[in-house]
């Protein structure tokens, strides 16, 4: 038998909905002078994958990521998620699925609106 790579489409839609799980939540101090908030979470979903915006297969995620405010108005967010879904394929010129994995690296910059406020007793 001879191996033949399988010809995939690529997925153009991911959706899930997740439940997140923060285990975590602490300040450190850098240099005596200013306090970092930060957690860790835990995250785990289910939701679907499309490959021709028609047809829908399920899939599956777990993932990792942790929360750091860096000033009153700005955080930044790093998450690692590994999505498992069905995919279908040709393989001589026959329609076959398979389970394929998708490992995805997310960072990015949140802003608060409005960047800063004041409690007023009433």
């Amino acid at each position: 038998r001879l191996a033949l790579p399988a010809d995939y489409d690529p997925a153009v839609l991911l959706v899930h909905l997740d439940a997140y799980w923060f285990p975590i939540y602490g300040k450190a101090s850098l240099f005596d002078s200013t306090i970092a908030y930060l957690d860790v979470f835990l995250t785990s979903g289910l939701g679907a994958v499309s490959f021709d915006l028609e047809n829908f297969d399920p899939a599956l995620n777990l993932g990792l990521g942790q929360h750091v405010v860096i000033a009153d108005w700005l955080t930044f967010r790093w998450e690692i998620r590994h999505h498992v879904y069905v995919a279908q394929h040709q393989l001589y010129g026959q329609p076959r699925s398979s389970i394929r994995n998708l490992l995805m690296l997310t960072m990015g910059l949140g802003f608060f609106v409005p960047p800063s406020f004041e409690y007023r007793s009433l």
